[in-house]
């Protein structure tokens, strides 16, 4: 199915051989490539700390024990912003989950996604504003302020969107919230396993249109996590939510590349894959890209998987008030610019 010609100079193994995984031991690589090109391809993949971490136990960090220590400052700094903004919110009462943010994994984020549920969106909005937190922008859908001491954006949704299409039912994920411990023993609303996969799942598909290995990472770690209750609550959201064509090529990605970084692909992605479909299209792009991460998912992909999101309500009528905000100029020309840009990055 697959011909492996050149695994100890190919990145994504080199990578992943070097990390592991929850159903591989990780394992020192002996390659040809440098250091700091594996160290850069880490960084494309948005998975920096994970990877330096993994260097050093084998010990084998180098020139970039330096660079190791700033992530680890800057994750102490991240955690300290979660629960920063976790203790406002708390404090006003508002109903809220951390979302794609609280990993299974130690790792550096970019920035801190937060769901608010019912109708508590705008007491969250002013309760930031309140506390000193500098807006950057915002709509009835979500709102983007400035952690300045952290040196990070805190982006409060009222509806998981891209644009104006909502891609993710809030109702339908409020009964998924739990407590989660940070490092420094708190705790704050989250997601659970369950949940957050599959925001992550439609995060990539749906959004980025982009898969990175940190999402990798992201699906062993929670699915290694979850029981057979877990994965029936995961099976009915999947359906639930319209969601079977992104999981199809997203988990599709993660089996084969497993397979293809260690030699095996783990169980409970087979069991899931058997229940909702193997994505054959996927498989192919992945090949034809040689493992070689980021990746984007093919096209018809993301087009099946917007067309399954149209049996959905609230998607439904998002699709048609984005149709109605086209018709705008302005609005016009930032979606064509956002779209461009897509078509062309290699990372987000």
């Amino acid at each position: 199915m697959v011909t492996f010609l050149s695994l100890s100079t190919n990145l994504t193994c080199s990578v992943l051989r070097t990390i592991g995984s929850p159903f591989a031991e990780p394992r020192e690589e002996k390659c040809s490539v440098a250091t700091n090109e594996l160290y850069r391809y880490a960084v494309r993949n948005r998975m920096a700390l994970l990877y330096l971490e993994a260097l050093n136990r084998h010990k084998q960090l180098g020139f970039l024990d330096e660079e190791i220590q700033k992530l680890r400052e800057r994750y102490a700094r991240v955690t300290d912003a979660i629960l920063r903004v976790s203790h406002v919110l708390r404090k006003s009462g508002v109903n809220y989950a951390f979302f794609k943010t609280v990993r299974p994994y130690k790792e550096v984020t970019v920035d801190i996604d937060i769901l608010v549920f019912r109708s508590d969106y705008y007491q969250a909005v002013k309760s930031l504003q309140r506390t000193g937190y500098v807006l950057l922008e915002g709509d009835q859908f979500s709102t983007t302020f400035r952690d300045i001491g952290a040196r990070l954006n805190v982006d409060i949704y009222n509806e998981v969107h891209v644009s104006r299409l909502i891609y993710l039912d809030k109702a339908m994920l409020e009964g998924f919230v739990v407590e989660k411990r940070l490092p420094d023993n708190e705790v704050v609303d989250c997601l659970n396993q369950v949940a957050d996969l599959l925001c992550v799942i439609a995060h990539s598909v749906l959004k980025e249109q982009m898969y990175v290995l940190s999402e990798y990472y992201t699906s062993l770690n929670y699915l290694s996590q979850m029981g057979n209750a877990d994965f029936s609550e995961l099976l009915s959201l999947i359906e639930g939510c319209r969601l079977r064509t992104a999981v199809s090529a997203h988990l599709t990605a993660t089996a084969f590349t497993h397979l293809f970084a260690h030699g095996s692909s783990p169980g409970k992605l087979a069991e899931i894959l058997d229940e909702i479909g193997l994505s054959q299209r996927e498989l192919s792009q992945i090949c034809i890209n040689s493992f070689s991460m980021p990746y984007k998912y093919h096209i018809l992909t993301f087009v099946g998987a917007l067309l399954e999101k149209l049996g959905e309500e609230k998607a439904r009528r998002s699709v048609a008030h984005q149709v109605f905000n086209l018709l705008n100029p302005s609005f016009a020309s930032s979606a064509i610019i956002k779209t461009f840009d897509h078509l062309m990055r290699e990372t987000y």
